[in-house]
């Protein structure tokens, strides 16, 4: 799939997250970066043009490669980290993770929602994966506390009618709060960035997520991956 090109000298044309997403139809998706809010490249035509939009004013934080995501349906999802407010002393400000979705193959969009599960204050890097119409989950680290130190879980949240006037979001933590999977204050050099984020849905339905695991008990081996599935009561 190739990557939109950009135009020299523009303020964030380009693309953030290198890969995009293609529609049943062929259409091909690419989150942007529009000097902090969030666009859209579509190309209709396997990449020989493409079209830019502006599609959200918000403040992104971060666009991960596993920002967006089509359906069955052809309907368009993407998932951001935006700032809510400004750091203060001791506080982070890493965001709270949006979602927002197209029903008309990028024409229109919804007004986006924070999809972040109850307590969560902040959050590192999100991923979302969406199957038939109205089924769509999102994976990200989350933390419930403000501090820039803060360590971070696991969580997923996932709706069975995203498309709905009032959707319902279901979420939890995949691992225990002594036992997070992200230290806050690690410094993520290159060989030890945080690269392992994504989710998908099984062929029974279940969404599963993967995380990346670093210096914490849940991984004392060192640097490896962790997957879970969202459980439904």
């Amino acid at each position: 799939m190739p990557d939109p090109p950009g135009r020299a000298g523009a303020c964030g044309v380009n693309h953030v997250a290198r890969p995009g997403a293609a529609g049943p139809d062929g259409d091909l998706y690419f989150p942007l970066d529009l000097c902090g809010d969030l666009g859209i490249a579509i190309s209709r035509d396997e990449g020989g043009t493409w079209q830019r939009k502006m599609i959200a004013r918000t403040s992104i934080r971060d666009l991960y490669p596993t920002s967006v995501a089509t359906d069955s349906a052809g309907d368009v999802y993407i998932a951001w980290l935006a700032s809510t407010r400004a750091a203060g002393p001791g506080v982070s400000g890493r965001g709270l993770p949006f979602l927002i979705f197209s029903r008309d193959h990028g024409r229109t969009w919804s007004k986006p929602m924070m999809v972040g599960a109850p307590g969560v204050h902040q959050a590192l890097h999100v991923a979302v994966t969406a199957a038939r119409a109205v089924r769509v989950a999102i994976s990200y680290l989350g933390s419930r506390s403000d501090a820039a130190d803060a360590a971070f879980s696991g969580y997923i949240t996932e709706s069975f009618d995203v498309l709905a006037g009032r959707p319902v979001f279901w979420s939890a933590a995949v691992n225990k709060p002594s036992k997070p999977l992200y230290p806050g204050a690690h410094t993520e050099t290159f060989g030890d960035r945080l690269f392992f984020i994504a989710d998908a849905f099984s062929l029974d339905g279940t969404p599963w997520a993967a995380f990346h695991c670093l210096d914490e008990p849940s991984c004392p081996s060192g640097r490896i991956g962790v997957a879970a599935w969202l459980a439904m009561p």
